[in-house]
């Protein structure tokens, strides 16, 4: 009985050794190129002797990042410097690269991921939770190679003047980024007769365009290659065909006093009826001059998400622009410090590319920036990019591209006149895409029977 008892004794004493031991051999260790993060003074390990080059969009940023280090790590003061650039176009990308961390689209990023350095889950715990989960896509899907900064692209605008004009309640009760009073495209189809007596528009929806339709898909949780397998858009999924439930509801409804009830009627006019004061509701991008716009109009026009459908947010598309670590570099722990920095909140008070800061709505009120800037912000939040998974077949060919080599539009128009059920479109849809991959040479050849 006493053997059994020590042989106990031994077994129960020796597991805080042994898991001791394990702690000691997973040791995060910077002289050995760990990325390590030292919770209890919330910054990254710092390695020796740093000298690091850092590609910023401004010359506000970089001395937003200087400062910001020098106070931080007043021991390493003069180890970091900045050059000021766009952010690098492709072929930019695949000639040496001079900076430790540079800028550069999301699209771009998904070509060069083996020069770059993968920074590991304590980067993602601590800078990415600060950003959407839709704006990381699938860059991040094998590791941290990507943190998004800035984005552009579509959103949904109202015209707030106008509403109050109308006697339209704006209370935001929920702070979704909408009033209540018109969140969801129910309701702004509810509004159809009442807005059309005074306005041409109600929403200048349109089939003219694939790109700016492509949030009209997603009301059903569908996005392209949503599965995470490049062969796989996703056409055949129920939440692609529960998003085809918008388009027979948008053709139910009256969208302006031009139409005659078909597709090819919905003439482009996002641009046009906003800046005639014909709509009280649009959508933007940013090359429409919207500056311009709010300079010389006395009204009042507010970026939003765009309302939901059957309870769910639907998607537009955005470009997203982001920072990386140069896989050659000798201080990637020093380097995830930097990118810390360069996402902390009072960051956005120095970011004026123009593009809008990258920030979680569950966060956004660590942001200490005007309520308008703050709105910005939450309108992008639902916004993505298109995949950057490549096809499991033909890795030269992106996913993404069949959206941008397919006109899909045909299909829709027809589904929106009524010529076809939207399982008939879902059908045509998911022909079209294996069509596509035939000509891609992304799919298997068939192999005889020698039987």
């Amino acid at each position: 009985m006493k053997r059994k008892i020590i042989k106990i004794l031994i077994v129960v004493l020796g597991i805080p050794t042994i898991g001791g031991y394990l702690l000691y051999l997973n040791r995060c260790d910077i002289n050995k190129g760990d990325i390590c993060y030292i919770e209890k003074e919330e910054s990254f390990e710092l390695e020796t002797n740093i000298s690091l080059k850092v590609q910023v969009e401004s010359e506000a940023m970089g001395e937003y990042l200087l400062d910001t280090w020098n106070t931080l790590h007043p021991e390493h003061q003069g180890a970091i410097e900045y050059t000021v650039q766009s952010p690098l176009g492709l072929m930019e990308l695949t000639k040496p690269l001079e900076n430790d961390i540079v800028i550069t689209s999301i699209y771009n990023a998904a070509y060069v991921l083996d020069r770059m350095k993968d920074l590991g889950d304590d980067v993602s715990e601590v800078i990415l939770t600060r950003t959407p989960k839709l704006q990381q896509d699938a860059i991040n899907l094998m590791g941290t190679y990507f943190i998004p900064n800035n984005i552009d692209g579509w959103t949904f605008m109202y015209n707030q003047t106008l509403a109050e004009s109308l006697n339209i309640d704006l209370t935001d009760a929920d702070h979704n980024g909408l009033p209540d009073s018109f969140d969801s495209f129910e309701k702004i189809m509810e509004m159809s007769d009442t807005l059309l007596e005074t306005l041409d528009y109600v929403f200048p929806f349109t089939f003219t365009d694939q790109y700016s339709f492509y949030p009209f898909l997603t009301s059903g949780n569908w996005n392209l290659n949503f599965t995470k397998k490049g062969m796989d858009p996703g056409f055949a999924s129920a939440e692609f065909l529960e998003g085809l439930n918008l388009i027979e509801a948008f053709s139910k409804s009256q969208w302006s006093n031009y139409e005659t009830g078909s597709a090819d009627s919905l003439n482009w006019a996002y641009d046009t009826a906003l800046y005639e004061g014909q709509t009280l509701f649009t959508m933007v991008s940013d090359w429409m001059y919207l500056d311009l716009l709010d300079a010389q109009s006395e009204a009042v026009y507010v970026q939003a998400p765009l309302p939901t459908f059957n309870g769910n947010h639907l998607n537009a598309l955005s470009e997203i622009y982001g920072y990386m670590v140069n896989g050659q570099t000798a201080y990637p722990s020093a380097s995830a410090e930097v990118l810390r920095i360069l996402r902390l909140p009072q960051a956005v008070h120095h970011d004026d590319t123009h593009k809008t800061f990258i920030y979680h709505r569950n966060y956004i009120d660590e942001l200490e920036i005007d309520a308008e800037s703050k709105q910005n912000i939450l309108a992008y939040n639902y916004n993505k990019t298109l995949p950057v998974i490549a096809l499991d077949l033909n890795p030269k060919v992106l996913a993404r591209d069949i959206y941008y080599d397919v006109d899909f539009m045909p299909i829709l128009m027809d589904l929106y006149d009524g010529n076809i059920t939207k399982e008939v479109a879902q059908a045509q849809f998911i022909e079209a895409a294996e069509q596509w991959h035939i000509e891609k040479d992304a799919v298997e050849d068939e192999v005889e029977s020698t039987d």
